[in-house]
């Protein structure tokens, strides 16, 4: 076998290995955020907003909701030193099972966005819609 066979099966081991490893990691749910996804606290958001507008993050803290009401942009809180809205619609599953939250630990995967709600006198500017949230 020549070198540059060899070096071509190194190869291709070394990339089935990392295939395989991706695919357990994967069908575990091992895979906490894809490199799309910057881990960031809400304290980072909120200290200049426009710049994480339309970014998709992971961020930790106490989630509390749902707040009912058609002129809201979000229907959950979530709060570590300061707080921001999250929209949520459950489409994913939920953090421990349910839809209600009185200050439980989660991480929301989700992109931030900003708005001005339809109604005059409702809650309005930046939040993260969710695609997810883990309980902690």
């Amino acid at each position: 076998m020549g070198r540059s066979m060899r070096k071509k099966a190194v190869v291709l081991v070394i990339v089935c290995t990392v295939l395989a490893i991706s695919a357990v990691a994967a069908f575990f749910g091992l895979v906490v955020f894809t490199p799309a996804q910057q881990r960031v606290s809400i304290d980072q958001i909120l200290l200049n907003p426009v710049a994480w507008v339309n970014r998709e993050v992971v961020v930790e803290g106490n989630l509390t909701g749902p707040f009912i009401g058609y002129d809201i942009l979000w229907n959950f809180e979530l709060s570590s030193n300061v707080t921001i809205g999250v929209r949520w619609n459950g489409r994913d599953g939920t953090a421990n099972g349910s839809d209600v939250f009185d200050s439980v630990s989660v991480r929301v995967f989700g992109v931030v966005r900003s708005g001005v709600p339809g109604v005059e006198g409702g809650r309005g500017g930046y939040y993260i819609d969710a695609e997810r949230i883990d309980g902690l």
